[in-house]
């Protein structure tokens, strides 16, 4: 993605608003346009429920030194009290999240991975155990490839990176 000191990120997903707001507060800092700038420049690259709240502010407001600190609280008080729906919609993206039929074990694991990484920027995670439990059910083996994946490992671990670990016994298993 290409910065514009100019021109503040797009807040494309409501869901990733805390993220959103992290940039913002970066952008501000390495943005060309002065304070009393910025909050306008925010407001005019909102769209949806985000540019209905903000517009809600008087111009005064928006164009003042706090008008970028007026624009966040007004975004917080919208999005952070959904925190909760949004942490439940991406715990139940990743327990409902399996490998369609003729999809290589190794593409879903990458995509497991990105499912697992959107669960975490909601400040969740998993024990590596379940995590890797997860993951194993989740790839839609058979009970035979299950059991062969969970073969001679005397401690079943996400994070092992070797040959022996979880991620190739899972995909020899599909071979």
């Amino acid at each position: 993605m290409a910065v514009s000191t100019k021109w503040p990120p797009k807040l494309s997903n409501e869901a990733a608003y805390e993220l959103w707001r992290k940039d913002i507060e970066i952008w501000c800092k390495l943005s060309d346009l002065s304070k009393k700038k910025q909050a306008l420049a925010i407001h005019l690259s909102l769209d949806g429920r985000a540019r209905i709240s903000t517009s809600e502010l008087e111009v005064d407001a928006l164009e003042s030194d706090d008008g970028v600190k007026t624009i966040l609280e007004k975004l917080d008080g919208l999005f952070l009290v959904d925190k909760g729906r949004r942490q439940f919609n991406v715990f139940q993206e990743l327990y409902n999240l399996r490998r369609p039929d003729g999809v290589e074990v190794r593409k879903f694991i990458s995509q497991f991975e990105h499912t697992y990484s959107e669960f975490t920027k909601q400040n969740m995670s998993l024990p590596d155990s379940v995590r890797a439990f997860m993951l194993l059910a989740s790839c839609k083996l058979s009970e035979g490839e299950q059991q062969l994946v969970m073969s001679a490992m005397p401690e079943v671990r996400y994070d092992q990176r070797s040959e022996s670990d979880f991620f190739w016994r899972i995909w020899w298993a599909c071979q």
